[in-house]
């Protein structure tokens, strides 16, 4: 009993602050889709995509991409946001470009592999994740 009273306090803790932190990010000013720094505009995106708010993210996102067209950070964050609201198929573009730009951006691979599981091709998605792991064989992202 005192285990799952235990568990319980943690779990409450965890939740508060994770409201809280919700909270900070939703009405944090610093960071406007005017800012040309991109850093910022990727830790908001990134923090939003983390929240759950993957539209709001995108818009960040889209704001480093009309910066610096080849972030690879920003187009395969971009791709895991709309694979999030199941948009597979276009998710997939973006993680095309960003392989485009770099063959080896392991996260791009791997969600790509997502989201070609996703869409039920899943000998593409093996391939995908086997190139992954080829790279770093250390990498376990791919399970989730």
């Amino acid at each position: 009993m005192i285990l799952i009273q235990s568990v319980i306090i943690i779990i409450s803790f965890f939740l508060v602050s994770l409201i809280e932190f919700g909270e900070a990010i939703a009405q944090e000013d610093i960071v406007t889709n005017d800012t040309n720094d991109t850093n910022a505009l990727m830790e908001k995106g990134v923090s939003l995509k983390n929240l759950g708010q993957y539209e709001e993210a995108i818009k960040f996102y889209d704001s480093v991409l009309a910066l610096d067209p080849n972030n690879v950070e920003a187009l395969t964050d971009k791709g895991a946001s709309l694979a999030n609201l199941g948009n597979f198929n276009e998710s997939i573009g973006y993680y095309d470009q960003a392989l485009a730009i770099d063959p080896n951006y392991i996260r791009a691979l791997n969600n790509k592999g997502a989201a070609l599981g996703n869409l039920g091709k899943y000998n593409e998605s093996i391939e995908y994740h086997d190139k992954a792991l080829a790279i770093d064989p250390n990498y376990i992202t791919w399970i989730h």
